[in-house]
């Protein structure tokens, strides 16, 4: 009795840790694809280079953003990954990393501009997203 219960432990945990690799896998992937797509332009903005033309983007966060892989991450990662944000939100255990991508977004990114949004509670990812808003003129 004892025996068929210890193997059906081990089968259980190897079965588990297979998928575990398996997600690994796929997140290490796309740190890669970031590193590689992923740019600090200067005076605090970035570039992700597949979004040459963002306007042509248009809300596709599942193409670029695999949240899978980013949600639940320590700050500290997010950081390793994507740099030092252009600007931070912080109250108390709550916040947000603001990474612009235009220059819209350093003046008022509440305005209009292109970023990565990442919020986080207790330094852990709550959501991420790309933004793009488009800069609305008053009429004159």
């Amino acid at each position: 009795m004892r025996i068929t219960i210890l193997i059906l432990l081990i089968h259980l945990t190897s079965c588990s840790s297979k998928q575990v690799l398996k997600t690994d896998g796929k997140c290490n992937e796309y740190y890669n694809f970031i590193r590689n797509h992923w740019t600090f332009k200067g005076n605090h903005l970035y570039s992700l280079q597949v979004l040459e033309n963002i306007e042509e983007f248009e809300y596709k966060n599942e193409a670029y953003i695999e949240t899978s892989c980013l949600r639940h991450k320590n700050i500290k990662t997010i950081k390793e990954l994507f740099g030092e944000p252009s600007k931070s939100i912080m109250v108390r255990n709550n916040g947000t990393l603001i990474y612009c991508l235009d220059t819209t977004c350093l003046e008022d990114f509440q305005a209009g501009g292109k970023y990565l949004w990442v919020s986080y509670k207790e330094n852990l990812v709550t959501k991420i997203r790309l933004e793009f808003f488009p800069l609305i003129h008053e009429e004159e």
